[in-house]
């Protein structure tokens, strides 16, 4: 599979969960509730690929790029969903690339 049906296969896979779970109305509702995002829909997320994204496969993450994590990113945006990917899967990436590079 080449690198554009990969990331093809990835927006439409986000497009639905948005369409399935997106929208205002829900991002509303979490507002100012604990711990501000849905728990089902944030393991569904992880499910899709979302949370180890950018986690190499040999630490058990997906293996993404950032130009795949964009695209994810660019679909999920129209949801507006309160769940925390950037800071997670972001952050996990970079915590683990700073701590693979210590070793």
């Amino acid at each position: 599979m080449s690198a554009d049906d990969h990331r093809a296969l990835l927006r439409d896979s986000i497009r639905s969960f948005v369409a399935r779970h997106g929208g205002r109305g829900r991002a509303r509702a979490l507002r100012g509730k604990r711990p501000g995002y849905d728990r089902a829909h944030w393991m569904e997320l992880a499910d899709l690929g979302c949370v180890g994204a950018l986690i190499p496969t040999d630490h058990g993450g997906v293996g993404l790029e950032l130009p795949d994590m964009a695209e994810m990113l660019q679909e999920l945006g129209p949801g507006l969903g309160p769940e925390p990917v950037i800071a997670v899967a972001v952050g996990a990436a970079g915590l683990l690339q700073c701590v693979s590079d210590s070793d």
